[in-house]
């Protein structure tokens, strides 16, 4: 007999994990750094250090969230001058490349510290050969899913 049961599937499995390393991460996180920085924004100044002249929509892609939902972080950032938007010219249009400021790359150090600190302990519990394997499965799974359907966050 086949168990055809939802909550038995690899898409149940992947948001019960997704949704408890969120709530881990926020809560340790936020508990010692929230007011200088939401956990989402430093993931969004981690997005941005690690993709050199990066703009709004494809940032927006990255981090799996609406334009105007990643305009509103985007303007949060800039008001506590982490961030700024340089307007270049690509491919003959004119573009707002996102670059971090001196206090934005300060703010992301301390932030970086804490989160490294319960990163390393959930990385700590399962085997380093395991957690490069889970990644590559992760990636694989992202992108069989972008594969089969163009999905919007919009």
């Amino acid at each position: 007999m086949t168990d055809n049961h939802c909550i038995h599937s690899l898409f149940f499995e992947l948001d019960q994990a997704s949704r408890l390393a969120k709530a881990y991460c926020s809560k340790h996180y936020d508990s010692e750094f929230s007011k200088k920085l939401s956990f989402d924004e430093f993931f969004i100044l981690d997005t941005i250090l690690c993709n050199p002249d990066i703009h709004q929509s494809d940032l927006a892609k990255k981090i799996l969230k609406g334009r105007s939902h990643t305009s509103k972080y985007l303007i949060a950032l800039e008001k506590k001058g982490y961030i700024e938007r340089t307007i270049v010219v690509k491919n003959h249009k004119s573009v707002r490349i996102l670059k971090m400021t001196q206090k934005g790359h300060d703010v992301y150090r301390e932030s970086n510290k804490i989160a490294q600190k319960f990163i390393s302990e959930i990385d700590s519990m399962i085997n380093p050969k395991d957690v490069n394997l889970i990644r590559k499965y992760l990636k694989q799974v992202k992108e069989t899913i972008l594969k089969l359907d163009n999905i919007s966050f919009d």
